[in-house]
């Protein structure tokens, strides 16, 4: 299971404005205290990052590809 705080609140109240979301979310780090005699190194968590982010990258131009947009849209 994986949970996370950064994107709570703007989900919510999107939702309540009726605004439609989706998020896109990648994990470099274990959760604290799940693995023992882990030692946190901040150096772990920027290569996890980058090894996720060219796999990231990839689904969000996917998911970009299918978006109906209109370029005469304004606001």
């Amino acid at each position: 299971m994986v949970t996370g705080a950064s994107t709570v609140p703007e989900q919510i109240s999107a939702s309540i404005m009726g605004v439609k979301c989706l998020g896109f979310g990648a994990i470099s780090n274990p959760a604290t205290g799940t693995v023992d005699g882990w030692i946190h190194d901040p150096e772990f968590y920027i290569e996890a990052a980058k090894k996720s982010l060219a796999g990231l990258k990839k689904v969000i131009w996917k998911v970009l590809e299918n978006f109906p947009f209109d370029p005469k849209y304004t606001l």
